[in-house]
């Protein structure tokens, strides 16, 4: 749960598209957007948490064990319904950092992006809820 994660809100990617788009200096230029804070998994999970004030229950399983009940999901599912359930690299990633370093960003586009996990987590909830009721 303390592997970090680099994360972009739609938004901010549009903001940083947008900025590359209008800056001839960002041309044939290969430029990496993100947010620009890192965040680790356990981070991601309270911060989902808060937003919909639920209190949620995590629970750390070491990679090898994690594989091995996939194998066994994975398994049962191929025999019943014909499809693997889970993508093996899917899980792994999930234990691994990914992370960029967005200070070309920064520097070309003066990109900053507005919105933090938080706030994108907000915008997305209440967009999917008012789509529900």
């Amino acid at each position: 749960g303390n592997n970090l994660k680099s994360l972009i809100y739609v938004e901010n990617l549009v903001q940083g598209i947008t900025s590359a788009l209008l800056n001839t200096a960002a041309y044939n230029q290969i430029i990496i957007l993100s947010d620009d804070k890192l965040y680790s998994v356990n981070e991601i999970i309270e911060e989902m948490g808060k937003v919909v004030s639920r209190k949620i229950i995590v629970v750390h399983l070491p990679l090898k064990i994690t594989m091995t009940f996939l194998k066994i999901i994975n398994f049962l599912s191929m025999a019943f319904f014909k499809k693997q359930l889970m993508n093996t690299s899917s899980v792994r990633g999930l234990f691994t950092n990914n992370t960029f370093d967005i200070s070309k960003a920064k520097k070309t586009l003066s990109y900053a992006p507005q919105y933090t996990l938080n706030k994108g987590f907000k915008k997305a909830y209440l967009s999917h809820e008012q789509k529900i009721f």
